[in-house]
């Protein structure tokens, strides 16, 4: 089996430089579902899972497709400034872009970059 171990960066034009939690509103984000499952369960889900968990189970949007979306274009590393370490099993966690966690991994393991805000 391939070593998954990766680390999903912040995107380049992220708009802050010290990750921040999405906000709280009346409705709750996307950005916020991910949020919160990730950092209470680090390491607990992978891709897809994270998808389900997600759509599925906590939005109750069981027509959803979840097979075609991607972390690299979650709100989370293009806006928030927070890094996906996917480990060699391919679960999740959240790593703070300020972190010296998120500088070392970005030096060890590979890393692939998210999708940009604005397309170039």
């Amino acid at each position: 089996m391939p070593n998954l171990e990766e680390l999903i960066l912040v995107a380049e034009d992220c708009p802050v430089d010290k990750s921040e939690a999405p906000p709280i509103g009346k409705k709750k984000t996307i950005a916020r579902y991910d949020y919160e499952i990730l950092i209470a369960n680090p390491y607990k889900y992978t891709e897809r899972e994270l998808f389900k968990e997600v759509h599925h189970v906590q939005r109750k949007r069981l027509h959803l497709k979840i097979d075609t979306y991607n972390i690299k274009r979650s709100m989370l590393v293009q806006h928030y400034g927070w890094g996906v370490h996917r480990d060699n099993q391919g679960r999740l966690a959240l790593i703070p872009m300020e972190s010296a966690e998120y500088k070392n991994l970005q030096e060890t393991i590979t890393t692939k970059n998210s999708y940009r805000i604005n397309k170039a």
